[in-house]
């Protein structure tokens, strides 16, 4: 099946929904489907930056326009255009910018389109329902990435084929042991090693009180943390809020690293953080966590955020312990059992449930529904 993956997107290096793009790309030719990512410029330095590579086609368009409106609709049309001269079967998409432009497009005239939807606009305040229902409506099949999406979609009369939610790349998962990671890291061996891994941004992860929480922890046993990610100002912020609290010393601050790095600093662990901000709506109810599913692949306990995002997946995953958002006590309770429990795991297993490969196929499933044979 050729598909072609079309998001009208910047591609900023702190951005994570490019590497969510190109890893969906690059397992949807590991099980033998044709992708083509059409981006609107090149994405070579985003690739640098997160020591990516697409093992698919990639088709950049070789100018910009200053005019988002004009820019978008330039790209839209010539990766149409691409799409129906190469022989696409089935275009695959997050866009819903694109899904209005189709409406100026006679069906017949383009592959069938399946829609990602990562969040319900209606809800956020960015659309009207009608208007968001019209765009949905425009697409062939919609896949949603939380079941908090698809109720929300639901809600608006539209018919959602699947839930798929986003994944990790196990080809990252490094062959070498834990305690092999661990000498060449420098990871302290004396007691339970946490690991926090992804941005800083205050207003999404509460990463003070994941600080806190760990101070508490340290009062009843020898522990560190290593936090991975996150530019040099938030670095810097948490640095210092670390000092403050006392435990600079067992917090290490790693800022960022290559994709395959953080991977062995995640297989160098014992039990993996995710610190969801309850505010969020985005957090709260439709992302579905990247780390979660990277801790998941790399033999991790994790303690999670209890938000529906992430307690849909705890809900068959006995690896998963939840607790109550922004309360430091539980927080700490939970990460100590989590010390505990992490024993109980083989580190050296990979759980491909929760791979790329294993989406890929989903999504292979629900574009086939509408590709005429």
């Amino acid at each position: 099946m050729n598909v072609g993956y079309f998001y009208h997107s910047e591609y900023a290096e702190q951005n994570s929904s490019g590497t969510q793009i190109i890893n969906t790309v690059n397992a949807l030719s590991a099980i033998n489907c044709t992708p083509t990512l059409f981006a609107p410029q090149s994405v070579h330095e985003y690739l640098s930056y997160h020591d990516l590579s697409i093992d698919g086609r990639l088709v950049s368009r070789p100018f910009s326009l200053s005019n988002d409106t004009l820019d978008r609709a330039a790209y839209y049309a010539l990766s149409l255009a691409h799409s129906i001269r190469a022989g696409i079967d089935a275009i695959y998409t997050r866009d819903v910018s694109f899904l209005r432009f189709l409406r100026l497009i006679p069906r017949r005239l383009h592959p069938p389109v399946v829609y990602e939807a990562h969040k319900s606009y209606a809800q956020l305040g960015d659309l009207s329902e009608a208007d968001e229902r019209r765009r949905l409506n425009r697409a062939d099949g919609v896949v949603t990435i939380s079941n908090g999406i698809r109720e929300d979609l639901e809600q608006l009369g539209i018919t959602v084929d699947a839930v798929v939610w986003d994944a990790a790349n196990t080809d990252h998962v490094p062959t070498a042991s834990k305690r092999q990671l661990r000498t060449e890291i420098g990871i302290d061996e004396d007691g339970p090693v946490f690991v926090y891994a992804g941005s800083l941004y205050a207003s999404k992860y509460d990463i003070e009180c994941l600080i806190d929480a760990f101070h508490a922890v340290t009062q009843h046993r020898s522990a560190s943390l290593y936090i991975v990610g996150g530019d040099e100002s938030n670095v810097e912020r948490y640095q210092t809020y670390a000092a403050n609290t006392g435990v600079a010393e067992a917090v290490h601050f790693v800022g960022h690293v290559s994709q395959q790095r953080v991977f062995e600093y995640l297989k160098a662990a014992d039990v993996g953080v995710v610190v969801q901000q309850p505010a969020d709506l985005r957090a709260r109810k439709y992302t579905s966590p990247l780390k979660l599913f990277e801790y998941l692949v790399s033999g991790l306990v994790v303690v999670g955020t209890d938000v529906p995002s992430i307690t849909e997946v705890a809900e068959t995953e006995p690896r998963i312990l939840t607790y109550e958002a922004g309360d430091v006590e539980d927080l700490s309770t939970v990460m100590e059992a989590a010390a505990d429990k992490y024993r109980e795991i083989n580190p050296d297993e990979t759980d491909r449930r929760y791979s790329y490969e294993h989406r890929a196929e989903l999504i292979r499933s629900v574009l086939s529904q509408y590709v005429t044979a």
